[in-house]
C-alpha cells in the first residue's frame, strides 16, 4: 500500500536559528574580538554576508527570509546568564528525556546522551 501524501497535515514545521557563518565572517569576527580589525570591517563584511545569505533563500523560494542571525556575535553567550529562575543540569539523567521524540531516539541510537555537546 503506497503512503498517504499529506498535503496539509496537522502541524507545521518552520526553519527556525541561524544559519551556518561563512568562514569570512567567522574570521573577521575573531580579529575583532583580538582588536585586529575595526567594528567598521566588521560592519562591511556582515553586510556582504548578510546579502549572500538573503540572495541564497529568495532563489531557493524560502518563506520567511532571514538574515541568518550573521549580525550576533553567538546567539546563546548573553541569553541563558540573564534568566533567573532556572538551574543548569550538569550529567542529565537520560531518563528526564522523552524517548519517543525523533530527535532524542536519535541520540540513544547513536550511542549519544541527549544533553551532550556532539562534536
Amino acid at each position: 500500500m503506497a503512503a498517504k501524501l499529506h498535503r496539509k497535515p496537522p502541524s507545521r514545521a518552520e526553519r527556525l536559528g541561524s544559519f551556518l557563518r561563512p568562514e569570512r565572517l567567522l574570521e573577521v569576527q575573531a580579529d575583532l574580538d583580538n582588536v585586529k580589525v575595526q567594528q567598521q570591517q566588521l560592519t562591511s563584511i556582515k553586510d556582504s554576508a548578510v546579502n549572500e545569505v538573503v540572495e541564497t533563500q529568495i532563489k531557493l523560494g524560502f518563506h520567511p527570509i532571514m538574515g541568518g542571525e550573521y549580525r550576533r556575535h553567538m546567539f546563546w553567550g548573553t541569553f541563558f546568564p540573564g534568566m533567573e529562575g532556572f538551574e543548569e543540569i550538569k550529567n542529565p539523567d537520560i531518563d528526564i528525556f522523552c524517548n519517543y521524540m525523533p530527535d532524542i531516539a536519535a541520540f540513544i541510537e547513536t550511542g549519544h546522551k541527549p544533553g551532550e555537546s556532539v562534536i
